[in-house]
Order: structure tokens, then sequence, then C-alpha cells
């Protein structure tokens, strides 16, 4: 699993900053949100969850998981504001 931080071009957009923010559990020690281990999470490939952030566009598929990953245990207990929700995602939709 790669740690090196992500592309500038994907960290500018909104919803990386949400995902930094509710996925602690896939950032490291800084906060910077980790895409190898968000795209291992996700069972996806590294570009996939790169153009997600580029675009700042989501699948609805895409959703579900990463509410899935928000809300799972390990997450929680790292999480010190409420947990990701669907709801949160809608505006990349």
């Amino acid at each position: 699993m790669s740690t090196t931080a992500p592309k500038s071009d994907a960290i500018a957009g909104d919803l990386y900053k949400l995902l930094a923010g509710k996925l602690p559990v896939c950032c490291n020690g800084n906060g910077v949100l980790q895409i190898a281990t968000l795209a291992d999470r996700l069972q996806m490939s590294h570009e996939g969850v790169y153009r997600w952030l580029r675009s700042d566009e989501i699948s609805k598929r895409g959703r579900k998981r990463l509410v899935e990953i928000g809300n799972a245990e390990d997450n929680l207990h790292l999480l010190d504001i409420a947990p990701l929700t669907e709801n949160d995602l809608r505006p990349f939709s």
C-alpha cells in the first residue's frame, strides 16, 4: 500500500475536504487522505478515486460504499464529529 501524498489537483475540491474530515481511518497522522487506503477499502483503482476527487462527482454505488466506510466501527472510533452520511455526499452526485 502506498503512502504517497495525493496529487495536488485532487486535493483542491470539496469532496477531498469532506472525505479527509469524515474518514480518519483513511488518513495519515496529519489528516492527509491516503488515496491507496481509500481505494483498497472501496475495492477500486487509485485512479478511480482520483477521478472522483478531480471531478467532485461520485456514482450512487460509490456514495453507498463511502457511507459504509464512514460508519464502520474502526472509523467511528477515530471520528470526533458526525459520521459521513448519504446527505453529505448528495452535492457530489
